[in-house]
C-alpha cells in the first residue's frame, strides 16, 4: 500500500506486510521471499533522479535535461519489522516525474 499525501508532493509513504497478496506475477517472487525470511532492521538509500530542467520552455534539449548538474537526490528510508515493513521516500527539489 502506497500513500501519497496531497499537501506533500515530494513524499511517499508505504506499508508492506507478510500476508499481502501480489498484484502480478513479478511481485510473486518478492512476496514469497518475504513470507519465508524474517527481516529486522533499518535501510537507508540515496538515489540520483533527473531534476526539472532549468529552462522550462518547449526548446529544452535532451542534453540539458539529462545533464549531471540537473540531478536531484531522492532519499529512501525503510524500517523492517518481522511481520511488516514501513518506508518513506522523499526529495528536496522537484524532479522530472513529479506531477504537480
Amino acid at each position: 500500500m502506497i500513500y501519497k499525501p496531497k499537501f506533500l508532493k515530494r513524499v511517499k509513504f508505504g506499508l508492506e506486510h507478510r500476508w499481502q497478496k501480489p498484484k502480478d506475477i513479478l511481485d510473486e517472487y518478492t512476496f514469497k521471499r518475504k513470507r519465508e525470511e524474517y527481516e529486522l532492521g533499518i535501510f537507508v538509500k540515496c538515489y540520483k533522479v533527473v531534476g526539472m530542467p532549468k529552462k522550462r520552455n518547449s526548446k529544452v534539449s535532451v542534453k540539458d535535461t539529462f545533464n549531471d548538474d540537473n540531478m536531484v537526490n531522492s532519499y529512501y528510508i525503510k524500517i523492517n519489522f518481522i511481520v511488516c515493513s514501513v518506508w518513506v521516500s522523499f526529495t528536496l527539489k522537484d524532479y522530472l516525474g513529479l506531477k504537480a
